[in-house]
């Protein structure tokens, strides 16, 4: 009898091994993107302070960081200088600031911007995403 069930209980180890470190979507834990924590679709006004200055985000603008931010993959590991640059997000009328280096490979935000698979984050309250290919220099005054 015992020498049926030792196949059995290495079968359910391995089982929940593989499905251990997945989210709901069967996204890896460490491929986090920033859309996946954020309601990204409720952000409804952008301030920008970069080296042109500081200054609002046209509605065409607002839907490209809306798309680059999404894809900004989270990073729990990592803790860095930022404070160069800053974009102050507004959604459902709360205003959450994203901070940078000036050729920064991050971006920091408060947890409390966090909406969505909150169980994810760690005890941290600062959050760290990588920008990728993102220059938030590019984004210049076009109110003017």
């Amino acid at each position: 009898m015992m020498t049926k069930l030792i196949p059995l209980f290495i079968g359910l180890c391995l089982i929940s091994f593989s499905c251990s470190n997945r989210t709901g979507n069967d996204k890896p834990r460490e491929e986090l993107n920033f859309g996946d924590l954020v309601a990204i679709d409720k952000i409804d006004h952008v301030e920008m302070s970069n080296h042109s200055g500081t200054f609002n985000l046209t509605n065409k603008q607002i839907e490209k960081i809306k798309a680059e931010l999404s894809e900004m993959v989270y990073d729990p590991n990592i803790s860095v200088k930022v404070g160069a640059k800053n974009i102050e997000l507004t959604i459902d009328q709360k205003i959450y600031t994203l901070s940078s280096a000036t050729n920064g490979g991050y971006i920091e935000v408060h947890k409390d911007i966090v909406t969505k698979n909150k169980h994810f984050i760690g005890p941290s309250d600062w959050l760290y995403f990588r920008t990728g290919e993102v220059n938030f220099d590019n984004y210049k005054n076009n109110n003017q």
